[in-house]
């Protein structure tokens, strides 16, 4: 593969955090959810982690780390329980994970040094509150972002190492017509409050709607609509981790004037309404 191939790959961190996992006063000795995306990684400092994906279920004691994919997972965590713990995302534009196979996967602390040592530097460049659960949304000036860009690549470079020690390979959909890439990042930078004009968008990158829609379900196994309608979904689901946001703000913020008609959405496409799904990051 190419270099260029590997530039339609967005890779970005969500949140980076060295501290007890937060929950009510009320909560239970042990909290269980289930949730799916982004990829996650934790260090057990103190307490236990236990989850179940793919069929397995993996516990993490203190001192090792516990990697999963962004499938759906069931996770069990002794309240109290504090985590070196990151989430990023590294998709392809068809939405297929930079590792699809493989995880979830338990590995000792010791044996991999690396992992913490340079995790723990993107953790102090981040310092976004208690509650925060996504880092675009905090302000960040230019040389910081590069700063985080920087340290965050080299721990994406030791968790490699980790990975190809357990025949984990990155994987990828490469080859993608660049009619398709040029409306990809055109959706990208699409307002999602507002509705898509299938017709303009095709225009824009010099075709007919049928002839751009055919290209993308060929190459993305999906249709402009429907990728803009995951965007929509993943920033759904970052705004409701957030504590304290709003159900109706968030609704409203992606386009929808109808709480139920956002509510439906949301549960069609996870299982779940949005008050259940935040329900986790309220502290």
């Amino acid at each position: 593969m190419f270099y260029r191939d590997w530039l339609t790959l967005s890779t970005h961190l969500i949140w980076c955090y060295d501290h007890a996992v937060l929950a009510s006063r009320d909560a239970p000795e042990i909290l269980s959810h289930t949730d799916e995306g982004p990829i996650r990684a934790w260090l057990v400092r103190s307490g236990w982690i236990e989850i179940r994906q793919h069929n397995k279920r993996l516990r993490a004691e203190p001192g090792q780390w516990l990697l999963l994919d962004s499938t759906p997972h069931t996770r069990s965590i002794l309240r109290g329980t504090r985590i070196l713990s990151v989430a990023f995302e590294a998709t392809w534009p068809d939405g297929a994970s930079l590792f699809d196979r493989g995880l979830p996967l338990v590995v000792n602390a010791e044996q991999y040094p690396n992992l913490e040592r340079r995790l723990r530097k993107v953790a102090g460049i981040m310092n976004i509150p208690e509650g925060a659960y996504d880092v675009r949304e905090q302000p960040m000036d230019y040389r910081t972002v590069l700063r985080l860009e920087r340290d965050f690549s080299h721990w994406l470079l030791a968790l490699l190492d980790v990975l190809v020690d357990h025949q984990i390979i990155p994987s990828g959909h490469f080859s993608i017509d660049e009619r398709v890439m040029k409306a990809v990042r055109l959706l990208d930078a699409h307002p999602l409050g507002k509705p898509l004009e299938p017709d303009a968008l095709a225009a824009a990158v010099g075709l007919s709607q049928v002839h751009l829609t055919r290209l993308f379900a060929a190459d993305l196994n999906s249709s402009p609509r429907q990728y803009l309608d995951n965007r929509r979904l993943e920033q759904a689901r970052c705004r409701l981790r957030v504590s304290g946001a709003r159900i109706k703000e968030v609704a409203y913020s992606l386009g929808f004037h109808d709480l139920s008609h956002f509510s439906k959405w949301f549960k069609k496409a996870c299982g779940t309404t949005p008050r259940a799904y935040c329900k986790p990051f309220r502290t």
